[in-house]
């Protein structure tokens, strides 16, 4: 059976079966026939590979092999300095910003380099809490945001994202694209959204990628947590909560309030800590977009 198009051509069946099948395809893609151009069929192509590159990549295999099956949506290359930090998008969601990324962790380098130490007068069982901040010594990281309908890595704990740091390979970080609105603690009247919730624990979760902190003092607090784990949190989860209040557009005054007017809770001993606050230079650096948006 041959049928005449509108040119007077004729084609086979053969051929028309052919034809119907590709625009099955493009309809379900939402896609027309002259709206695939070369850069559009290279792009969606790009994206169905990405599935076997889940098997491909040393990164996955090694930290998230429980990521087999899943689509990747996005990898960034991001250089800082000397260190090379990979992003492994799988959210459907949400598209990662690789320069706010950068521009964050930039930040958060720069107040390391300014601070060697701090005596803010803050105290822990009545002895001074001195630290020190450096960066982390790793050259390689990698980034890993999650689909909410994927499982997490086994080492992740039961957290919405957490850092394994590997002396002499990689500093992994993982984040996973569902989070409480309510995570973020704000003043009344102002309301949280998902986006902001994952945007502070990457906040928080970069920091703890890229700096190593220590105590100058001797190890003699008495506490259950080692005190250079204690400071890492009372820095890495003020820098999130910073990030956070930062995309709000709080100007530094009252953002100085609202991290005075709360403390952190450590679980596991009976102390709170005050959380760290930046200059209002080393706030004005934070970017006010967002590291990630809806696709």
């Amino acid at each position: 059976m041959e049928k005449r198009d509108k040119t007077g051509r004729y084609y086979s069946k053969a051929e028309l079966l052919r034809r119907g099948r590709r625009k099955f395809l493009l309809q379900a893609l939402g896609l027309t026939a002259a709206g695939l151009t070369a850069g559009g069929a290279a792009t969606w192509l790009l994206n169905r590979r990405r599935k076997s590159e889940v098997s491909d990549s040393p990164e996955i295999a090694k930290y998230y092999p429980e990521a087999a099956g899943y689509d990747i949506t996005q990898i960034e290359n991001v250089q800082i300095g000397k260190v090379s930090l990979r992003i492994i998008n799988f959210s459907q969601e949400y598209q990662v910003d690789p320069n706010v990324i950068k521009t964050v962790v930039e930040s958060i380098l720069k107040v390391a380099r300014n601070h060697t130490d701090f005596t803010d007068g803050l105290t822990v069982n009545n002895l001074p809490l001195g630290w020190a901040l450096e960066p982390d010594g790793a050259n390689q990281k990698v980034l890993f945001l999650a689909d909410r309908r994927m499982p997490k890595p086994e080492w992740s704990g039961s957290g919405y994202g957490t850092t394994l740091i590997q002396p002499g390979e990689y500093t992994v970080t993982f984040v996973k694209a569902t989070t409480p609105a309510d995570l973020v603690i704000l003043p009344p009247g102002i309301r949280s959204d998902e986006i902001l919730a994952i945007s502070t624990i990457m906040g928080v979760e970069l920091c703890n990628a890229f700096i190593r902190t220590g105590t100058i003092y001797p190890d003699t607090y008495n506490l259950n947590i080692p005190p250079a784990n204690l400071i890492q949190e009372l820095f890495c989860n003020s820098l999130g909560r910073t990030v956070a209040l930062r995309q709000l557009r709080i100007t530094h005054p009252d953002y100085i309030k609202i991290m005075n007017s709360d403390q952190i809770i450590v679980p596991t001993d009976p102390i709170t800590m005050p959380y760290y606050t930046l200059t209002s230079g080393e706030y004005a650096a934070i970017p006010t977009t967002p590291f990630i948006e809806k696709r």
